[in-house]
This record gives C-alpha cells, structure tokens and sequence, in this order.
C-alpha cells in the first residue's frame, strides 16, 4: 500500500471531520437557546474551529500512518481523548488553576471517551483505506467519494451532538437569563427576583454584558447543597459580567427557583 497516500487522505478526512465536529459542537447550544449570551471560552469559536480543524489532521495522520489498522485506531483514539478532555475542562475552567482541580474529571471520563473516539477514527481509517484502494486499484467513483465523504461528515455532527446542553440544563439557563434581565429593572434589592437578593451588589455591577457558563460541579458555588442521595440531578451556571462581576447559581428538581451566590 502506499503510506504516503493513506497518510494524506488520513489528514484531509481528519480535517474534515474536526470542522463538521466544531461547528456543529460550538453552536448546538446557542440554536437551541436562541437569544441567550453563553459563554465562549478563550480564543472564541472562530479561532476554536481552526483550532479542532489542525487537530483533527493531526489525529487524521495518526490513525492513517500506522501499517496496522487497529494500531492506528488506538494511538489516534487516546490522543484525541487526550485532547478533548482538555479542551472541555479549560472551554469550562477557564484557566489553568482551575484545570488543575478538575484533572481528576479527566481521569474519570478518560475511558468513556476511548469508546466514543474508536468508532469514529475507525470509519476514517476506513474512508482512507476505502480511497486508496479505489485510487490505485479500480476506475475513479464520485459517488463512492461522494458516499463515504457524506458519512464521515455525518457523524462528526452527530458527535458534536452530545454538546448539546439537557433538556434540564436548557430550561435553568433560559430562567437564570430572565431573571438577570428582570433584575436590572429592579429599582431597588427589595424588588430584585428573590434569588437574585442574595447575590450581593447585583444593582451596582449587573449593567454590562455578561455571558452564562454550565458548569459541572455545582459544589464550587457557595450555597447550601442538597443533603447526600437526594435531588443529585443540579444544574449549576456561572454568569461572568465584562466588568468583572460574576455569580453563580444552582437548580435543582426539588426547587424551581435556584440558590445563588457571589463568589
């Protein structure tokens, strides 16, 4: 087999597959939250899709170099489990410190990731062996190509589904936002919405912008906890103004209104 070929067609389908991944992954959210400011973690979406585009022809050329086929598959999975459980605890942490006390998720997830990325570098091993023995050995066939290409294509958005926030997760967003926005025509903290009195000067810094962060452990925002074994399934948001001014808030199924405070 010519290694060289495979290798190619390995990063262009890498490529291929990051994009479909990022674009689908970066705004799922915001399509099903029409409206809603979320957060976009550091260098933005823009430079985010360039980013998962060169990462994906880097684990394109992984799993295409390799002779063997599985051996590409599992060099190719870890790395680009590697990759991804970074990218989501920093898109959450937001800084390094912060990455640092989440690295035990990393450890927890690691393992579930593998079997996602298998099956998914397994069909780009496919498609490159597919090309390459249609290049080489028999008359060209767009709609083989074309065929092949639009699967691939297919399941980097499908992937990029499982971004997409829970049913639950939407629904705190959607109230925490009207909530902010009730609580600026507040005139006074009497009248703010009662989970928003207990976020300390809200009237005096909520006027910039601000965006709405889920975050995974509601136990970093500093209000009561539901006691061990009960009503587990929260949703925890941080809502980060451009001045500075930040607070979180928790929901729960036991309460509609969330628990918030300034931290």
């Amino acid at each position: 087999m010519n290694n060289r070929m495979r290798t190619v067609i390995g990063v262009i389908f890498g490529m291929v597959l990051g994009l479909a991944y990022g674009l689908v992954s970066l705004w799922i959210n915001n399509i099903f939250l029409p409206g809603i400011p979320l957060y976009v973690s550091p260098p933005g979406k823009f430079a985010t899709i360039i980013l998962m585009m060169l990462a994906g022809g880097v684990l394109g050329f992984l799993v295409a170099w390799p002779k063997e086929f599985f051996i590409g598959v599992l060099i190719s999975s870890i790395i680009g489990t590697l990759i991804s459980s970074f990218l989501s605890l920093w898109a959450e942490a937001g800084s390094l410190e912060n990455l640092a006390n989440a690295s035990v998720v990393i450890f927890i997830s690691f393992l579930p990731r593998v079997v996602i990325f298998l099956p998914l570098f397994i069909l780009v091993r496919w498609v490159a062996n597919t090309w390459e023995q249609e290049t080489l050995y028999t008359p060209y066939s767009v709609k083989g190509r074309t065929r092949s290409l639009i699967l691939l294509v297919a399941i980097g958005m499908l992937a990029g589904i499982f971004s997409l926030y829970s049913a639950d997760s939407r629904k705190s967003v959607a109230n925490l936002n009207e909530l902010i926005l009730e609580g600026r025509r507040a005139s006074s903290s009497t009248s703010l919405p009662q989970p928003l009195q207990r976020v300390n000067d809200f009237l005096n810094y909520s006027n910039s912008s601000y965006t709405l962060n889920v975050i995974s452990d509601p136990e970093e925002i500093p209000v009561p906890q539901p006691a061990s074994g009960y009503d587990r399934n929260m949703t925890a948001i941080v809502v980060l103004f451009s001045n500075g001014f930040r607070f979180g808030c928790v929901y729960t199924e036991l309460n509609e209104l969330p628990n918030c405070a300034q931290y």
